[in-house]
This record gives C-alpha cells, sequence and structure tokens, in this order.
C-alpha cells in the first residue's frame, strides 16, 4: 500500500509535524526570538504538502499556529486577539500557510497522476511484449506448420493427382475411386488446416469486448449445433454467468466438446458430462469424457500449437485446444486438465464471474 495516499497515515504526519518542528525551534529561541515565531514552520507545511496535499498541509498550518501559541510566544502573547501586530502576524501566516498548501497540494497530486501513467505504462509495454512474445512463438508454430503439417497433405495430392494423370489408362476403376478419395481427404485436411489457423488469427488480434454472457445457454447451443444432445450431459446452473466475450466462450466450449467426443477408444461409445462451479472470482466450467486420457508428461503441451495425440488414429488440426487456450487468456481466464490414461479426462476453463 502506498502510505502516502492512505488518509490516516497522511493527517497523523499532519498532526505530528509542528510539534516536531516546535522541539527543533525551542533550543534555537535565544537566537531567533520572538520575532519570527513561524519561521521554522513553512518548511514543515511545504513537507506535508507534499507528502500529503492539500488537506494535511491546511490541518498542519493550524496545528502550527496552535503550536506556536502554546510553546513559543511568551506567555502574556498567547492568543493576545487586542494585539493587532500578532494578529496580523499569524493572519498572514495562515494565509501563506493555505497558499502553500494548495500549491503543494496541486503538486503532490501531480506527482500521484506521473506514478499512475507510470504505472499504466509498464503495465501496457508489459502486455504488450507478452503480446509480441506470443506473436513470436504463433510464428514459430505456423513455420513449423507451413513446413510439415501443410505441406504434408500437399504432398500427398501432389503424389496421387499424378498417379492419376500419368497411369490412368493402366489403373483399375477401383485404384481410381481409391486415389480419388485419397485426394479429397488431403483437400479437407488443408482446407480444416485453413479454417482453424483463420480462427485462432482472429482470436489472437481482433478486438474482444466482454460482457455477461449465459454460460448454461452458451453450452446448449453448443451442444446443439454440434448434434450431440444424446452423448452430453450438461449440468450448468441456469443463473451462472461469466464476463466474457460470447463468440470466444463458443468456440472454445466448441473445441473441448469436439475433443471429449473424439478421443475415445474404438467400440467406446462418448459420455461427456459438462458441470460449472464456483472458483473465488471465476466460475470453472468442466468438460469430462470417458475418453483415452492424457499422459502426465503432454497434460502441459497439449495446449500448444499443432500438438496432437495419436496423429495417426485421432484426425485433427492440433490447434483446438491451443484454441481453447488463447481464448481464456483473452478474457482475462486460463484452463487445464485433470487426466489419466485409459481413465478419462476433465478439461476445463475459468473465466472471471459476471458479478
Amino acid at each position: 500500500m502506498n502510505w502516502s495516499r492512505h488518509n490516516g497515515v497522511r493527517y497523523a504526519i499532519a498532526l505530528l509535524a509542528p510539534p516536531a518542528a516546535t522541539a527543533l525551534r525551542l533550543p534555537l529561541h535565544p537566537l531567533l526570538g520572538d520575532g519570527v515565531p513561524f519561521l521554522l514552520f513553512f518548511p514543515t507545511i511545504m513537507a506535508v504538502g507534499w507528502l500529503g496535499g492539500f488537506g494535511p498541509a491546511v490541518l498542519a498550518t493550524f496545528v502550527s499556529v496552535t503550536a506556536v501559541n502554546l510553546w513559543v510566544l511568551p506567555v502574556e502573547a498567547r492568543w493576545d486577539f487586542t494585539d493587532v501586530h500578532e494578529m496580523t502576524r499569524m493572519a498572514l501566516f495562515v494565509v501563506s500557510g493555505v497558499i502553500i498548501g494548495a500549491l503543494c497540494g496541486a503538486l503532490h497530486r501531480t506527482r500521484h497522476d506521473l506514478e499512475r501513467h507510470a504505472a499504466e505504462l509498464e503495465r501496457r509495454v508489459t502486455e504488450r511484449t507478452l503480446h509480441l512474445q506470443q506473436a513470436l512463438r504463433d510464428m514459430e508454430a505456423f513455420s513449423f506448420s507451413v513446413s510439415h503439417d501443410v505441406r504434408t497433405p500437399l504432398r500427398a495430392l501432389k503424389a496421387y493427382s499424378e498417379i492419376l494423370v500419368e497411369d490412368a489408362s493402366t489403373l483399375a476403376p477401383e485404384e481410381r475411386v481409391r486415389y480419388a478419395q485419397r485426394i479429397h481427404a488431403s483437400a479437407n485436411r488443408l482446407d480444416q488446416l485453413a479454417t482453424d489457423l483463420l480462427a485462432f488469427a482472429r482470436l489472437s488480434s481482433s478486438e474482444m469486448p466482454l460482457t455477461a454472457v449465459a454460460l448454461r445457454a452458451t453450452v446448449d447451443e453448443t451442444v446443439g449445433r454440434l448434434g450431440a444432445g444424446e452423448r452430453v450431459q450438461v449440468d450448468v446452473p441456469a443463473a451462472a454467468r461469466v464476463r466474457g466475450n460470447e463468440v470466444a466462450l463458443q468456440q472454445a466450449v466448441a473445441n473441448l466438446l469436439d475433443n471429449a467426443l473424439r478421443f475415445v477408444a474404438p467400440g467406446v461409445v462418448p459420455r461427456v458430462v459438462v458441470t460449472s462451479e464456483r472458483a473465488g472470482e471465476f466460475v470453472r466450467l468442466t468438460v469430462a469424457d470417458n475418453g483415452i486420457g492424457v499422459a502426465p508428461e503432454y497434460q502441459r503441451k497439449i495446449f500448444e500449437m499443432f500438438e496432437r495425440l495419436e496423429p495417426t488414429k485421432y484426425p485433427g488440426t492440433g490447434i483446438g485446444l491451443a484454441l481453447v487456450q488463447r481464448a481464456a487468456e483473452r478474457m482475462g481466464g486460463r484452463v487445464g486438465v485433470q487426466s489419466e490414461l485409459g481413465r478419462g479426462s476433465r478439461f476445463w476453463i475459468e473465466v472471471r464471474a459476471a458479478d
């Protein structure tokens, strides 16, 4: 806590500083005499105003007047309202103290404004640096994708199309159909990869206004769009609301549900349970499945771009969970997973509660 912004501390200093100045002046009284009783109190008021602002400076002014009358002036001159000279000197001191307090208070506010702006600037620089570092990591992942994930289906397209063009007359009809199916599958993979990359790029760079979003309605709509109502049990309170972006939240939930429905052992009917619970200032949405599970050493890596579990058995682009993590980060939340191999997984996303 910044003590110079705490009212109790600021006004305590205003009360204690004049007595301290008085204690310093008393040993100097033989030198200063009664002619300049307020001399050491001007720096005191300036210091209080600089540290505490206008209000404490005015308080220090009146406490200084009291201190001078109690301990500095001779007994016969204390609170002598009939002495025009003393009253004028006291009035001039009060007016000067108020003016000094106003000037120092303005400096006090300016200093704190500068500190606040500096902190805000530092926060923005840190935020932009993190975004730049993330963009560089995304570029590295994209370079890897171009060199591997994109080129692999392209090579397949080229190879199978060359076979069809050069050896069409020697191929049996069923072989031509098989090669055409492989070309079609490679083209679909390229199309899905381009779609996922575009969604990730939009989620990373576009403006994302945050509003109150009804969590149950978002999950129900996503389940309906996937056509998975019979395999997904939703146990999310209708009153659960989060502060997020509806489009980003739908994308995240859709990818979590898609993974839960796809990554199951052969012959196993996928069963998914979606629940939510309050976790402090966050609401945690959990998607639990009966899938193949994730080994501990992969539970952090699977949220990175183009990381896939058993790519030969379960097709995908490796972008879905990275999109979930990016959506959570853009909404000020986080993601995670609890899983054991062969015993299913519990993926969760936390977003701040709307209240």
